[in-house]
């Protein structure tokens, strides 16, 4: 008969040499209907963002449908959300394609970070044509129609909507108003004009004045000033940012945005 002595001893060997519990997640994966108002808001946001880094207007792209969604959730940090949807050329309607992005809303952070991949782009050179000619059209009038400024409002749209959405509310461009050339002294084309974003919360519309600065081959620069009135409290909310494309917060050179009676 064993000693108490010896049984504990070869009860703790065989309890120390089960295999270890597996550590518990920091973090919750789930997955979202692709067809689901959160996955659709978080797949526009992700495009919006694309767009403004792609600073082309010819190669804007628009949201056909979204194939996958999942999102996870970091305690303490925010909620990572992991997207497939394919897209469209937002003027000729041809398809582009797949793309997969990441879209971090993070607590700390204002504005979601995006990153993003497309299984189809646009030539290179097709493009650069497209926005000469644009360029072109553009320039040798003083005051360019609605119809030739579109793109370009999308494109300095683009950047609004995805700095100023959130994972709780998302921004579309509604109607556009004011569109006018101002003159330079270098080749950069310069545009101001006021966009109106609706939003997908029910929230109260946005209305911000913008001055868009774009060369063809470079970063369109971009500075904007918001405000959104709620009509049934009076109150208003306020926001302005700047880029250049780079997907970062810029200060402008002293003079590259000479300054405008009334504006900003």
């Amino acid at each position: 008969m064993l000693r108490p002595t010896v049984t504990a001893l070869l009860l703790l060997a065989l309890c120390s040499s089960a295999p270890a519990a597996p550590p518990r997640l920091l973090w919750k994966d789930q997955r979202l209907r692709p067809s689901s108002p959160q996955g659709l808001r978080v797949a526009r946001t992700a495009l919006s963002y694309l767009n403004y880094r792609t600073g082309s207007p010819s190669a804007l792209r628009a949201l056909s449908y979204v194939t996958k969604v999942s999102v996870k959730t970091l305690p303490g940090l925010g909620r990572q959300y992991f997207l497939h949807f394919t897209t469209k050329d937002s003027q000729t309607k041809e398809n582009l394609g797949t793309c997969t992005a990441s879209v971090f809303y993070m607590k700390k952070k204002p504005k979601p970070n995006v990153t993003f991949s497309c299984s189809k782009t646009k030539d290179s050179v097709e493009q650069l044509h497209e926005d000469l000619r644009l360029y072109t059209r553009i320039s040798d009038v003083r005051h360019p129609s609605l119809d030739q400024v579109r793109a370009l409002v999308s494109l300095g749209s683009s950047y609004i909507e995805w700095e100023k959405s959130t994972e709780d509310s998302g921004y579309f461009l509604k109607d556009v108003k004011n569109v006018k050339q101002q003159k330079r002294d270098d080749e950069w084309l310069e545009l101001t004009f006021t966009v109106v974003l609706g939003n997908d919360a029910m929230e109260p519309s946005a209305s911000c004045l913008m001055r868009m600065a774009w060369l063809p081959n470079m970063s369109a620069a971009m500075k904007y000033d918001c405000s959104s009135e709620d009509e049934s409290s009076g109150s208003a909310d306020e926001s302005s940012g700047s880029a250049d494309g780079s997907g970062e917060d810029v200060d402008f050179a002293p003079g590259f945005f000479p300054d405008l009676e009334n504006n900003f």
